[in-house]
C-alpha cells in the first residue's frame, strides 16, 4: 500500500482550476482503491464540499456540508439559518415535524429545532459517519468506535451494542428489527431493544443494508452484493468487478441498483440476476432515485445523470466537482450537492435554476481513518496494489441512446498504471 500524503488545494468558486479538479478526481479514486474498507469516510477534512443528501421537508431544503454547518434554505436557494458544529458533516440526517437530528465527525449527534435552535447534543466516543435514523420514539446510528447506539428523542442513551470495527453503514429498520453492517465484516440483526438476533459473516466490510421482500440486501467493500433472509440465511450473492462503496446500493420497487468502482451502474432482479448495466465515466457513491419515470444519479465524474429505466443516458449535467450524493426532488426540480462546495437546483430537463455556495470555497481533503483509543481485532483487508488494478479494467462498451438524446460513448476510463491518463474534461 502506498503511503498517503494529504493534498491541499486552492480553489476559486468563480473559475475552478482544471488541474486541481483532475488531481481531486485522481486522489478520490486512488484513496477508494487503496483503502477498500472505505475508512476514509470517517476522516474527511474541513472544506465546503457537500457529502450528504439534501432533504426537502415542508418546502424547506436542509443540507449539510463539510464546512461544519447544517443549512436551511428556501426552495429558491435563500439561506434561512445555519447550525454550526465542530466537525465536517458526512453522515445523512433525519427530519421530523419538530427537529433535525444529524451526526458530525466531531463525535456528537445534534438535534436542532426547525428554526435552527440547538435542542440537545449527544457525545459519542468516535467520529460519526453513518446516517441517523429515527423510528418511532427511538434514534439509531453507528460510530467510528464500533458502537451501535440507540437514543430517545431527547438525546438520552437507551442502549449500545459493540462490534469489532468502525461502522459507516446506515441502519435499516425492518419488521421490528435493526440491521447494519460493520468493518468487522458482519451484518448484524438486533431487536429494537438491542439484543442480537444473528450476525451474518461476509467477505469484507459491510455497507448499508436495504430491505427487500422477505430479505435484506447489502453490499461489501470487495464488490459483492448479498441477499440474506430475515433469519440470516444466504439466499444469493452477486459479484461485481470492483469494490462497492458503503451507501452505493438501493432498491426501487423490486429492482436492486448499485454502483461499483468498475464504473458500472448495475440493475439486478430480486433473485440476483443481472438485468442491465451501464458504464459511466467514473463510479457513483449513492444509488439512483426514481422520479417522474427516470433515474437520476450523481457521479464522481462531476455529473448528475438522467437515465431511462433501462439504463440509457438521457442527459447529464456538469458540476465542478464529484457529485457524491443523491438528489432530492420536488415539483419538477432536483436538488443535489457537489464536492465543488455548491448545492444545485436543476430541472428534470437538466436546466440550471440556481446554486447555493457553502461557507468555504475549498473542497474537503481526504485522509485514512485510524481509530483513537479503540482496540479492534478486525481481519486485515487485502490492499489493492497497482498491479491488481488490472482486474478492474472494464471492457470498452458503447451505449446507444434514445432518439433525440445527446451522443454519448462510454469507454474504459483508466488502466492499471495510469489513472485518468491523458483524459480531458470540459465544463460549462
Amino acid at each position: 500500500m502506498s503511503k498517503y500524503v494529504k493534498t491541499q488545494f486552492t480553489y476559486s468558486q468563480d473559475k475552478p482550476d482544471d488541474m486541481m479538479l483532475r488531481l481531486m478526481a485522481v486522489e478520490a479514486k486512488t484513496h477508494a482503491r487503496e483503502y477498500p474498507d472505505f475508512s476514509v469516510v470517517l476522516n474527511i477534512g474541513t472544506g465546503g464540499s457537500i457529502e450528504t443528501l439534501p432533504v426537502v421537508h415542508n418546502r424547506i431544503i436542509y443540507v449539510a456540508s463539510c464546512d461544519h454547518n447544517l443549512y436551511a434554505l428556501t426552495l429558491r436557494g435563500k439561506e434561512l439559518w445555519r447550525a454550526n458544529t465542530n466537525g465536517p458533516i458526512v453522515g445523512d440526517f433525519s427530519v421530523t415535524e419538530k427537529m433535525v437530528v444529524f451526526p458530525s465527525l466531531d463525535k456528537n449527534i445534534y438535534a436542532v429545532g426547525l428554526n435552527g435552535t440547538l435542542l440537545w447534543k449527544f457525545a459519542a466516543n468516535g467520529p460519526l459517519g453513518s446516517k441517523v435514523v429515527i423510528n418511532g420514539e427511538k434514534i439509531f446510528f453507528g460510530g467510528g468506535d464500533g458502537k451501535f447506539c440507540c437514543l430517545d428523542l431527547k438525546g438520552r442513551l437507551l442502549w449500545t451494542f459493540n462490534t469489532n470495527g468502525p461502522i459507516v453503514s446506515d441502519p435499516c429498520i425492518h419488521d421490528g428489527k435493526v440491521y447494519f453492517g460493520s468493518f468487522d465484516r458482519n451484518l448484524y440483526c438486533l431487536t429494537i431493544d438491542g439484543k442480537e438476533v444473528f450476525k451474518f459473516p461476509a467477505s469484507s466490510p459491510v455497507g448499508s443494508p436495504k430491505e427487500a421482500k422477505d430479505s435484506i440486501i447489502f453490499p461489501t467493500a470487495d464488490g459483492n452484493v448479498y441477499s440474506v433472509s430475515c433469519e440470516g440465511n444466504l439466499l444469493w450473492k452477486f459479484s461485481a468487478n470492483g469494490p462497492i462503496r458503503p451507501r452505493a446500493l438501493g432498491i426501487i420497487g423490486d429492482i436492486i441498483y448499485f454502483s461499483s468502482l468498475d464504473d458500472n451502474l448495475y440493475a439486478l432482479a430480486p433473485d440476483g440476476r443481472l438485468l442491465w448495466k451501464i458504464m459511466l465515466d467514473d463510479y457513483c457513491v449513492y444509488p439512483p432515485i426514481l422520479y417522474k419515470g427516470h433515474l437520476y444519479i450523481g457521479c464522481q465524474d462531476h455529473n448528475l445523470y438522467c437515465l431511462s429505466l433501462v439504463g440509457r443516458v438521457k442527459w447529464k449535467f456538469p458540476t465542478h466537482g464529484p457529485v457524491v450524493n443523491q438528489p432530492s426532488a420536488l415539483d419538477g426540480v432536483l436538488y443535489f450537492g457537489s464536492w465543488d462546495c455548491r448545492l444545485y437546483a436543476v430541472t428534470t430537463e437538466g436546466k440550471l435554476l440556481w446554486t447555493f455556495s457553502s461557507s468555504i470555497g475549498t473542497p474537503a481533503p481526504f485522509a485514512p481513518y485510524t481509530p483513537e483509543n479503540v482496540a479492534f481485532n478486525v481481519p486485515k483487508t487485502q490492499s489493492l496494489e497497482t498491479e491488481s488494478l488490472e482486474i478492474y479494467k472494464p471492457q470498452t462498451s458503447q451505449i446507444v441512446l434514445d432518439e433525440g438524446s445527446s451522443t454519448y460513448v462510454s469507454k474504459s476510463t483508466y488502466v492499471s498504471k495510469s489513472l485518468y491518463a491523458g483524459k480531458k474534461r470540459k465544463y460549462k
